[in-house]
């Protein structure tokens, strides 16, 4: 039986049973010695991730220092192996590896860069690695009695920043769990934990990308008084395991990938190998599955409230306490992707935010305006089409986001400055890119849109609504009106009919819709109640969140539903479709704050 995601071992006796109840240890196998030195395998193997991330990686005028920031890292590699000491540098594996990646610093094409990748990947030696570790099913709560006093983290290659902002919901957890650890991080994009674990000892990868492994082949020579923990989160599973399959030693090392729900373990002590995957099939949700790892692995977690406050600047002030003559919405026009949507789209989002606030508020407007030439001129041009248009009122504000020096933002600073703007925020409207993820770990309402729809990306945030572009213009306009009625007019209940209190719907007062708390026993309770919800809206509002919620519209839901009785399972993927609708997300926006538990 092939087993999704694991590397299949050659032996004809590789049966489920023996897979589950783990017959084939490591130190069991048949396998010859170390194929080729380790330190050959991990700049291979990062040369390789790094090839697969520039093939694969859409680039866009908004990222496009991203291919020459990888070549960089490429052209570390090979000065690197060159001057690795005790490596043959005339062994022909060597010559080759090196050939290809010159050939891709000189011409960067997807040509160059699948012949690095295949060469790679048809290496003996680098084959060997890769199917050294034979994976068992993780047990529940492996490492629950472990104490770590040091981690070791490394993101990517091939992670993009608004990954790693996701990643964060994990780190806080393990972070949460041994607080006193000694913490290192290793990352392409340094400034987002620079900001988030002020700390801890962080380090760029992007340039030096063998930095991190350096650092732990450090960890393995030195002598074992503390026991360690090394994380590398990245997007689809790197295989980063193998690079240690033949050592004995004290450290466990796990291997986090987000985009696919997984987690890798390999206690080096005893040489096994362990796997699980909590994505759910049917109702994905990176989210959830970062939590649900964390549950089996250390069997237990926090309730996750966000990131640290230190993160953001203390002159940050509370919304529903500060002065309401200002509206303050924050844009974020940039994605890696080709979005295809001009200046003016964006404009007239900011002039449909203006008609609905109130004549007796000023709007102030920061966009945010990239880290390059390119994304400045594009955002200064939206600044120019409200002004040329008079879609803004005297004395509204529209300016590019800068330092409060009023400089250029620039890295590793530039995540924070970014962030203390979208917490001083009303509004937030950002495409599918880092500050969706960034604002969701905030309480500010924002709107995030997609260029597809993939609601397993998507945060589990009641803040955050995502909405698919390719519903159209018309929609996108209607669902930030409502979001800014609903956001500036807290006396409406009529039109829009989304102010409701739970306690009168049959409900306790203190009624929990996280997502995380899912009871089964109220669910008939609450299903009741959420039509009831639904009925209050108006039809407009209700063909609205048709439109915009696609699948997962009340609509369809209820459609699902069977006159019999359901398992709690799918209760719970009842409930957590619910979760992600923007009708849930929308209603959440003013529920009263002691009618809903935090």
């Amino acid at each position: 039986m092939q087993i999704v995601g694991v590397e299949q071992p050659t032996s004809r006796h590789n049966t489920r049973n023996e897979v589950q109840s783990g017959n084939h240890a490591l130190h069991s196998n048949k396998i010859s010695p170390s194929p080729i030195p380790r330190p050959l395998f991990q700049a291979i193997h990062i040369a390789r991730e790094l090839a697969i991330a520039l093939a694969g990686r859409p680039i866009s005028f908004a990222n496009s220092d991203y291919v020459l920031e990888c070549l960089e890292s490429l052209t570390d590699i090979r000065q690197t192996i060159l001057e690795t000491p005790g490596l043959d540098k005339n062994t022909e594996t060597v010559k080759i590896f090196l050939q290809c990646i010159e050939r891709v610093i000189q011409n960067t094409s997807k040509l160059t860069l699948n012949l690095l990748i295949d060469f790679v990947d048809y290496l003996d030696g680098y084959r060997q690695y890769r199917l050294a570790l034979r994976y068992r099913w993780l047990p529940d709560n492996l490492l629950e009695r472990e104490s770590y006093n040091s981690i070791i983290m490394m993101l990517g290659p091939g992670i993009g920043v608004g990954d790693e902002i996701a990643f964060y919901q994990f780190f806080d957890q393990v972070q949460s769990r041994f607080p006193h650890a000694e913490v290192e991080i290793f990352s392409f994009f340094p400034g987002i934990w620079l900001t988030l674990v002020p700390h801890a000892k962080v380090r760029n990868l992007m340039g030096s990308p063998l930095r991190a492994f350096q650092r732990i082949e450090e960890a393995i020579k030195a002598p074992r008084s503390k026991k360690k923990l090394v994380i590398f989160g990245n997007f689809s599973g790197q295989s980063m395991l193998s690079a240690f399959a033949w050592i004995r030693h004290s450290i466990d090392f796990m291997e986090v990938a987000l985009g696919r729900g997984e987690l890798r373990l390999l206690r080096t002590q005893t040489g096994r190998a362990y796997i699980c995957n909590c994505l759910d099939p049917y109702i994905p949700s990176q989210s959830r599955a970062l939590l649900s790892l964390f549950r089996t692995v250390f069997h237990t977690h926090r309730h996750y409230t966000g990131l640290p406050t230190h993160a953001f600047s203390v002159s940050t002030r509370n919304r529903l306490q500060r002065d309401k003559a200002t509206f303050r919405l924050f844009i974020n026009p940039f994605t890696s992707k080709n979005s295809g949507l001009p200046p003016t789209f964006w404009a007239f989002c900011i002039q449909t935010v203006r008609r609905v606030v109130p004549v007796s508020q000023k709007l102030n407007c920061l966009i945010y305006p990239g880290l390059s030439k390119n994304c400045e001129t594009y955002a200064e041009e939206i600044i120019r089409q409200c002004i040329d248009k008079r879609w803004v009122e005297s004395g509204d504000r529209i300016s590019l986001l800068k330092t409060p020096a009023g400089k250029p933002l620039k890295p590793p600073k530039a995540i924070f400055h970014t962030y203390n703007a979208i917490s001083d925020a009303d509004f937030c409207i950002s495409i599918d890119t880092f500050t969706a993820h960034l604002v969701a770990h905030t309480d500010v309402p924002a709107l995030n849109l997609c260029l597809s729809r993939n609601p397993e990306f998507w945060e589990e945030a009641r803040n955050t609504m995502w909405i698919n572009l390719g519903v159209g213009k018309e929609p996108v306009e209607h669902l930030i009106q409502c979001i800014v009625e609903l956001i500036t007019r807290d006396d409406i209940y009529a039109p829009l009919a989304m102010k409701f209190n739970f306690s009168d719907l049959g409900l306790p007062q203190k009624w929990e819709l996280s997502p995380h708390r899912f009871n089964p026993a109220h669910f008939s309770t609450w299903l009741n109640a959420v039509d009831q919800v639904w009925n209050t809206l108006h039809p407009k509002v209700q063909k609205l969140l048709i439109q915009v919620d696609e699948g997962f519209a009340w609509t369809v839901i209820r459609q699902l539903l069977p006159p019999d009785h359901l398992s709690e399972e799918n209760m719970k993927r009842i409930f957590d479709m619910f979760t992600t609708s923007i009708f849930f997300r929308l209603t959440n926006l003013y529920i009263p704050p002691h009618h809903s538990s935090s």
